[in-house]
């Protein structure tokens, strides 16, 4: 057993299983096994969380935990039920409790705010900037730019503090442009992801162009902080001196401090693993009978973990301390059946690291 996995202190709790929005990137949707789940978690599964949380917190003596709560978009377990929830989790004994909460905002109102204030919700919020309403769309087809907007409008109005999420799509061509629409929404502070893939996948987006555009941009702009470019400016200067870097998993974080719990109970490994295909997060381990540090007795992801070592040939590379092979789910590879090849992005994250580097220097 691998005791690398054995104590988790970051819970993403999965309230709803269902969305309304159909973004045309979005990881949960891509297993279809979670259409197999209930649309949102029962009180029980609560309950018997809540209960297995506060055993875990003692029998490891943690001090500091954050539970997230996910969907599918977590608004869609409703106001009352939310309440609810926080008002059990203000019940567990521990030192420091973080909550979070990660939103499409489309359903954000007065009441949304009241609740996220009372209790101290960390909001981060999904916007895609020029090409939301190209990516981030109703069922019935329509954008959701406008009532996302409305939501930030209003989360302002009512101080609170939020972070920003956009996806990479290759038709931003230009980084101005891009940040622009942030400033225009007084929003200086965001990240922007690099899109989901792996080996499986014929066609790569072409990200370096516009990440050495915008880290231009970003070291211009004092007020400018942009998530990714701040954790890989840090990874330069300190060697492993994340728990998990947005690149790579760099001292295996994901299976170390993070949990799933799906509206059914199950307990899994970090979501965004269901890129690599059907019931790919999938285990026999349930809050009604395991405890939350179950992983670790887990086959599947004790193999997970051990072909997520850095690969061989990224050994020699000068960046394998700020990269480590690469996002964990886009190493997967259907043909190898494991995640021990370098990401299909990696040719790419060099000619961006040196870009970084050699601007920086000079």
């Amino acid at each position: 057993m691998n005791k690398n996995i054995s104590k988790p202190k970051y819970f993403i709790l999965k309230l709803a299983s269902r969305c309304n929005l159909k973004c045309t990137y979005c990881y949960w949707f891509r297993d279809k096994s979670v259409y197999e789940k209930p649309k949102k978690i029962k009180d029980e599964i609560v309950d018997f969380f809540l209960d297995k949380l506060q055993k875990h917190i003692n029998k490891y003596k943690l001090t500091d935990i954050t539970i997230s709560f996910h969907g599918g978009e977590p608004m869609l377990y409703g106001k009352k039920k939310t309440i609810q929830l926080c008002e059990k989790i203000k019940n567990i004994k521990v030192n420091n409790l973080t909550l979070a909460m990660q939103t499409n905002g489309t359903f954000i109102d007065q009441e949304w705010c009241d609740i996220i204030n009372k209790y101290g919700i960390g909001v981060g919020i999904s916007v895609d900037g020029i090409l939301h309403d190209k990516n981030r769309i109703f069922l019935n087809g329509r954008g959701s730019l406008s009532e996302t907007i409305n939501g930030i409008n209003l989360m302002k109005k009512n101080n609170i503090n939020f972070g920003v999420l956009s996806v990479y799509d290759d038709e931003i061509k230009d980084a101005q442009k891009f940040v622009d629409f942030f400033k225009k929404l007084n929003l200086h502070e965001f990240d922007i992801l690099i899109p989901d893939v792996n080996h499986d996948y014929e066609n790569i987006p072409q990200i370096s162009n516009f990440y050495n555009d915008l880290f231009n941009i970003y070291l211009k702009d004092k007020d400018l902080k942009i998530r990714f470019f701040d954790q890989v400016v840090k990874s330069f200067y300190h060697n492993n001196s994340m728990e998990v870097n947005i690149l790579g998993d760099v001292n295996h974080g994901l299976f170390k401090h993070m949990v799933t719990i799906n509206t059914d109970g199950s307990i899994e490994p970090e979501d965004s693993i269901r890129t690599s295909g059907y019931k790919a997060c999938e285990t026999t381990k349930n809050v009604r009978t395991h405890n939350l540090d179950t992983l670790l007795n887990d086959d599947k992801i004790q193999n997970m973990y051990q072909s997520a070592q850095l690969p061989k040939e990224c050994e020699p590379c000068i960046w394998k301390k700020v990269c480590a092979g690469g996002d964990f789910t886009h190493r997967y590879s259907s043909k190898t059946q494991d995640y021990s090849k370098k990401t299909p992005y990696c040719n790419q994250l060099k000619n961006i690291f040196n870009h970084m580097a050699t601007t920086l220097i000079n």
